[in-house]
């Protein structure tokens, strides 16, 4: 016979997303300068998924730190900014990431999958528009 806390520790590691008792910690990634102290920050939620990310187009204000929380839904998927060769942030569906970046300069910047993700990785983009600060 199975004792009761068994069987709750059981259902617990099935049911669960993680370790009982212990949440991960989502990775951060800095891309860029950092921000001056005490800026505006802006939080943004993506999903990515086979060849496409929702929403497609982020709109934030310069002047800001943003930060865009990247979760996958169907497989490894990558965050890049087109600007900044070294911006590849890649994530899973158990495995999410914030991407942090300070927004200084008004303008349109390209995002891009990063990770190959099957035969139309390649049209996995988006935009980020910086509108002038107010």
């Amino acid at each position: 016979m199975v004792s009761k806390s068994c069987l709750i520790w059981a259902l617990a590691t099935v049911f669960w997303p993680g370790p009982v008792g212990l949440q991960a910690e989502t990775k951060v990634v800095k891309i860029g300068n950092p921000a001056p102290e005490g800026v505006p920050t802006q939080d943004i939620q993506v999903s990515a998924k086979k060849y496409e990310f929702n929403p497609a187009t982020i709109e934030v204000n310069a002047r800001t730190l943003i930060r865009i929380h990247l979760r996958a839904e169907d497989r490894e998927h990558g965050f890049a900014l087109s600007s900044d060769k070294d911006s590849c942030a890649k994530f899973k569906p158990e495995e999410p990431v914030i991407v942090e970046f300070y927004a200084d300069q008004p303008g349109e910047f390209e995002f891009k999958c990063c990770k190959f993700c099957g035969f139309g990785h390649k049209k996995m983009k988006g935009k980020l528009v910086v509108k002038p600060a107010s």
